[in-house]
């Protein structure tokens, strides 16, 4: 398993389109790789968590957010960036928040540019002995998590695949869980901004103990975040967008069946306050609008030892107003 970065560094970098960095001396869980397109587009992701933290596009803009006070230590999540909620998505199981793998050291399984007409610069990370939301499995090795993230001139893609492999380890079993990638985007001013995608949908709100709420249905009221939201929206549209008229552009959304759900969370002044790795007017900076598979709480995913496996894709796309 390729975990040592001097031995990432040998076997996958594509130098100057793949590359690895490793942490500075005295610093803990920063090992990274970035991503260079020929455009000038960018991606960082840690080896940490499989936790991308940065996205820069072609013409310069930088839609992901990451929170000046994040902390890179063992064993602890990195505030901002695109977490990885698996296998299990909030307290939504018997697993710590958001599940195990956000706080692992993830491996190396692939890197490559792909011979396409958009040049895309892909690298696949690993973790293998998650588990699903009934008991943790570390020891066991039953389940395969792989997270692709790839690169062009105009998108970033994250996808998250699962294979169980009980099969070959002697235990059948059925795994059952939920996820989300939890991105963070960076928005001129929360004031500012408008969500597009969400009318006439029903919603978990998790300021109200979950209860079920239908979105306003009238599209010409706009969606706007004006104090703290925390919902769990179900069977949301492919696509969805964040419409910034400050920034002259809306951050386009686009997923796949795989995640039918998405998460909408902004902590607002009281809980920013609260949170120690985010400065405390932050809430101004970003929203996020999070990927998922949650299948309103009750219907977690399932995937039986003999399926060909799970998989479910985002893909982000800055356009102008």
């Amino acid at each position: 398993r390729y975990r040592d970065i001097h031995c990432v560094m040998e076997k996958f970098a594509l130098p100057p389109r793949i590359t690895f960095e490793q942490s500075p001396v005295g610093s803990n869980n920063t090992d990274k790789c970035v991503l260079k397109h020929s455009s000038g587009a960018e991606a960082h992701v840690l080896l940490h968590g499989a936790h991308l933290t940065y996205w820069k596009t072609s013409e310069g803009k930088t839609p992901i957010f990451l929170s000046p006070s994040a902390i890179f230590s063992e064993n602890k999540a990195i505030r901002g960036g695109i977490p990885v909620c698996f296998p299990q998505f909030s307290n939504l199981g018997k697993m710590p928040q958001h599940g195990a793998v956000r706080a692992k050291t993830w491996t190396v399984a692939q890197s490559c540019v792909l011979p396409d007409k958009d040049e895309t610069v892909r690298v696949v990370l690993r973790f293998v002995g998650a588990c699903d939301t009934n008991e943790i499995w570390d020891q066991h090795d039953l389940c395969q998590t792989d997270y692709t993230i790839q690169l062009t001139k105009d998108t970033l893609s994250t996808s998250l695949s699962v294979t169980n492999l009980s099969s070959g380890k002697g235990a059948p079993t059925t795994l059952s869980f939920t996820a989300a990638l939890h991105t963070y985007f960076n928005v001129s001013d929360i004031s500012n901004i408008q969500l597009e995608g969400f009318h006439g949908l029903e919603y978990l709100d998790n300021l109200q103990a979950r209860q079920s709420v239908t979105h306003e249905t009238d599209t010409n009221v706009p969606f706007i975040v004006d104090k703290e939201t925390d919902r769990i929206y179900l069977k949301v549209p492919d696509r969805v967008a964040i419409v910034d008229n400050a920034a002259n552009h809306k951050i386009v959304i686009t997923k796949d069946g795989g995640f039918p759900d998405a998460v909408v969370w902004n902590p607002w002044i009281d809980k920013c306050k609260a949170i120690a790795d985010l400065p405390d007017d932050a809430y101004h900076n970003f929203v996020c609008i999070e990927a998922a598979a949650i299948n309103g709480l009750e219907n977690p995913v399932t995937l039986a030892p003999e399926a060909e496996g799970w998989k479910a894709s985002q893909t982000f796309r800055v356009e102008p107003m």
